[in-house]
């Protein structure tokens, strides 16, 4: 896992106590749980092909992407 110490920083700064959540699929229910609030990076990878119009791009297989997509989802509903 590598994080920037600016994102931190910054939450800190905001009045938050960060805390970085590795992507364990096992646990997610328990990360959303204990977090109020959530900054989902991002990183070097593709989203879903359905995301996108015309040719979905190639992408290699991804816990991490696949763990956000999963996180974000369950924030948004």
């Amino acid at each position: 896992y590598a994080l920037r110490m600016d994102y931190f920083a910054a939450l800190t700064r905001a009045g938050a106590a960060p805390i970085a959540v590795p992507f364990e699929a096992e646990a997610l229910e328990s990360y959303l749980a204990l977090c109020d609030g959530w900054l989902i990076p991002g990183g070097d990878y593709r989203f879903n092909p359905d995301w996108y119009e015309g040719a979905p791009p190639r992408q290699a297989p991804s816990l991490r992407r696949d763990f956000e997509t999963r996180a974000a989802r369950a924030i948004l509903d």
